[in-house]
């Protein structure tokens, strides 16, 4: 390092030494040639000071030798290695974050025969290419986080972040933290360097506040500022984070009657009730139900390599449920049901079992008649059972009725909907 201060500081007195002999009383052949050796010894000065080569040039202008410096080799090829790993872990973590992604979404496979999910994947849609809040709200297991899930594929924003917090599974404190993020040293525990929060990562994406009518009082303030200012600070910072993220809501909660309770802000409820989206109960939708089964027992079925079957007795059991888990409780009852059954048919004796209820009133004459009959086209396939079943269901509302569109005010169907089962069965 000595010898590179020496050679330094010769430079810049032979530059200086330069400057000062360059006169206008020289000729100017004479001061061409010392100008141009000032020229050189200053690029010289500044390669040198760029770790480069500097040549050294004797009286004549010709090079003479030139001088160097290295850098410990092993040291930038350890630099160079560790830059390539880091490149190659990018690329695999976003691979793996866009296969995440496309996991969590890629089986939607939304079922909507009802009325009131037709309406609610209908506004989902439209509202989907906008940056709107959407507040959905429903029972628990109505699909309130499948609709989210619907609103973020369809959007603008289906190549960026997609997070989820439910915030009724966080304690009030730790999901401040888990929200806003913190500096190192913020409070005890604390993480060295500190933490960004889901908001701040969810950044350009859209971020899914579920059970938002759980969260804290405290946190409602903090997240309409959010909401206001577009913008967000770490807990223990006074730097402000602009944001733009898509805020997506749900709860199972009566939010209106939590306002009057003072346990929910109005001004906030008004913030993310810009779009809402009502779900029924599966009790009210239950032309839901057979698809909904049907594709539950081909899901399970493929995963616990099985071939089960629901007899048409099965079947007008689980419609005639009144479902209080709605597609949550289905699904795990279809789920139940699949891996307990040894005989590879799926009876009505079994769903009461499952479900705990008492076995089912006998039917009319007619009705057996008719069940025996679909239960012999349907050959215990749950498909054909259903259309059987459904087949059965519609011809004797009509009857009944004497209109299809008296029996479909019945059945709790559109009257569009009975007629296209009706042309769809041969009715």
């Amino acid at each position: 390092m000595s010898q590179e201060f020496n050679i330094l500081n010769l430079c810049e007195s032979c530059i200086i030494a330069l400057r000062n002999t360059i006169d206008s009383n020289f000729s100017k052949e004479l001061n061409r040639s010392l100008s141009q050796r000032l020229f050189l010894l200053e690029t010289a000065l500044e390669d040198f000071k760029q770790n480069q080569g500097i040549p050294i040039f004797d009286v004549r202008g010709e090079l003479k030798y030139a001088v160097s410096h290295d850098e410990d080799i092993d040291h930038l090829e350890k630099l160079k290695d560790a830059l390539a790993l880091l490149k190659s872990q990018q690329i695999s973590s976003n691979a793996e974050l866009e296969y995440l992604r496309e996991r969590q979404l890629d089986n939607l496979n939304l079922v909507a025969n009802s009325q009131n999910l037709k309406e609610a994947l209908q506004t989902a849609q439209t509202v989907a290419s906008t940056d709107a809040t959407v507040l959905i709200t429903g029972e628990s297991g109505t699909g309130k986080g499948i609709i989210a899930d619907f609103i973020y594929k369809s959007s603008n924003r289906t190549a960026k972040p997609f997070l989820k917090i439910n915030c009724s599974a966080i304690p009030g404190s730790l999901l401040e933290s888990e929200l806003f993020g913190y500096e190192e040293g913020s409070f005890t525990g604390a993480l060295k360097g500190g933490k960004p929060g889901l908001l701040e990562i969810a950044n350009e994406g859209t971020i899914l506040l579920d059970e938002v009518g759980d969260m804290p009082l405290e946190l409602q303030t903090k997240l309409l500022r959010v909401l206001q200012e577009k913008e967000v600070s770490r807990i223990g910072s006074s730097k402000v984070i602009p944001l733009d993220v898509r805020i997506l809501a749900a709860t199972n909660k009566d939010l209106k009657k939590a306002i009057k309770e003072g346990v929910f802000r109005e001004d906030l409820y008004y913030r993310l009730n810009i779009v809402p989206i009502y779900l029924s109960p599966l009790r009210e939708r239950k032309e839901d139900i057979g698809d909904l089964v049907d594709k539950f027992l081909e899901k399970y079925n493929k995963k616990y390599v099985r071939l089960t079957s629901l007899t048409p007795d099965a079947v007008s059991a689980l419609y005639n449920y009144s479902w209080p888990g709605n597609i949550r409780e289905l699904k795990n009852i279809m789920e139940r049901m699949v891996v307990i059954n040894s005989t590879g048919t799926i009876d009505a004796a079994t769903v009461q079992q499952v479900l705990g209820i008492g076995p089912a009133q006998p039917a009319p004459l007619e009705q057996e008649s008719s069940s025996s009959s679909y239960l012999c086209k349907a050959e215990h396939n749950l498909k054909k059972s259903v259309e059987a079943f459904e087949t059965d269901i519609i011809i004797q509302a009509i009857k009944q009725y004497g209109s299809k569109r008296k029996a479909a005010a019945s059945l709790g169907v559109d009257h569009s909907t009975l007629i296209k089962k009706c042309q769809r069965y041969g009715i």
